[in-house]
């Protein structure tokens, strides 16, 4: 539903620079906190990047854009808008470096638990 209305948005240029540009900066943090996470970890359970990724950069981000688009006040409804770009930005990358997001645990070396 939210994809939809932001390419709505897009074709009717309603999103200002600055939202896209917190939207790929909340992505890219999310990234790579994530990143670091599994960096620093001993071990990690064997299919926890196929749920800890899309949980943590879509899910997440997603019910507090769906809470804060409801919102009365125009700044939260700015940053609503800016989580949901970063959801897509967050797409995008999980299928962009899709090597290193699934297999994170092959890429870093890191031991699985089951």
């Amino acid at each position: 539903m939210d994809f939809i209305l932001i390419i709505k948005s897009f074709y009717k240029r309603q999103f200002k620079n600055r939202e896209f540009i917190y939207g790929l900066v909340i992505a890219v943090v999310l990234y790579l906190l994530l990143f670091l996470d599994y960096y620093f970890s001993t071990s990690a359970y064997g299919l926890g990047a196929y749920f800890l990724f899309p949980f943590i950069m879509i899910w997440i981000p997603f019910l507090i854009a769906f809470i804060l688009r409801f919102s009365k006040k125009g700044t939260l409804r700015q940053i609503s808008r800016s989580i949901i770009v970063s959801i897509v930005f967050s797409g995008l990358f999980i299928f962009s470096f899709q090597k290193v997001t699934f297999y994170i645990l092959d890429f870093l070396a890191i031991p699985k638990r089951w």
